[in-house]
């Protein structure tokens, strides 16, 4: 699965997201990369006080703290990958 995390620099939040997601990673084939939006004008403006935000699969999944409860239920409930 492919996770897409914002963040932003020196963001105590963002890293205890991505240690969250990095502890399902191996288990559930995550892959996961962080995009540090400091610098993205717009993306700033759309997320800056909602940081970190995560997508997986390219869906909106987390805001302002990953739910560890609703990652596992989503991890372990979505489609077997080929």
């Amino acid at each position: 699965m492919r996770v897409e995390m914002y963040c932003k620099r020196e963001c105590d939040c963002c890293e205890k997201a991505f240690k969250v997601l990095a502890r399902y990673a191996y288990d559930y084939d995550l892959a996961i990369t962080c995009t540090d939006i400091t610098d993205n004008v717009a993306l700033m403006a759309r997320y800056g006080n909602q940081i970190p935000v995560v997508f997986i699969d390219g869906k909106l999944r987390f805001k302002g703290r990953v739910n560890e409860v609703l990652l596992r239920r989503l991890l372990v409930n979505a489609p077997a990958r080929v």
